[in-house]
This record gives C-alpha cells, structure tokens and sequence, in this order.
C-alpha cells in the first residue's frame, strides 16, 4: 500500500514538472515572461510545428529566447493585450488597494 501511494506521488511530481518545465523566455516591450509547458495547447505546438519546426518546442527542447514584438497598429496591440491579460482591461492599477493606499497609487500613478 505505501508503494503504490509513493508511485503515484512520483508519478504526479514527474507530470507537475513536465508540464511546467520552462519552453522559452519571451521578451516583449519591456517585459520577459516565462512561458511554460502548459501555457501551449497541443493544437498550437502542431501549428507551430507545421509553420516554423525550428521553434517548435519539443520534448527535448532546452528554453529558448525569443522576442515577441507588439505590432504597430494599436487597434491589433490593444486586442492583443486585453486577450492576454483575459479580457478584462483594469480601469485603474489603484482599484485593488485599501481605501488608504488608494491616495499614494494615485499620486504614484500620476507622476
């Protein structure tokens, strides 16, 4: 009974880590962000595959640099950052602080 609790506890670490195992390091304006296994569906990675295979990830594939320029038409920038951030653009960074810290983000914000 304990071995097959271990086994399965092995088994799930070994998944949680594939799957979140780091693909490539992506920079974008002046951001880098981590993209990670799971971020990337298998029907992208086909895609990918089919379009570009020399940065298709792979199951062997080592994190890989890559920049992701924004376009400059800000119509397809804007749709690209609301669908990254989900949909759900924040009409102020100061709404999710107390009423007391409020003042400061603001101030902080203006200048």
């Amino acid at each position: 009974m304990i071995v097959a609790v271990q086994l399965t506890a092995l088994i799930y670490g070994g998944v949680s880590l594939w799957s979140g195992r780091p693909l490539y390091y992506a920079f974008s304006e002046n951001v880098l962000q981590l993209v990670q296994a799971y971020d990337i569906d298998s029907a992208q990675s086909a895609l990918a595959l089919q379009q570009n295979a020399q940065f298709a990830p792979h199951w062997y594939s080592l994190p890989r640099w890559i920049s992701a320029p924004l376009p400059q038409n800000t119509d397809e920038r804007a749709k690209i950052v609301s669908s990254a951030i989900g949909g759900a653009m924040m009409s102020s960074p100061c709404r999710d602080i107390s009423s007391a810290g409020r003042t400061a983000c603001r101030r902080f914000a203006a200048s």
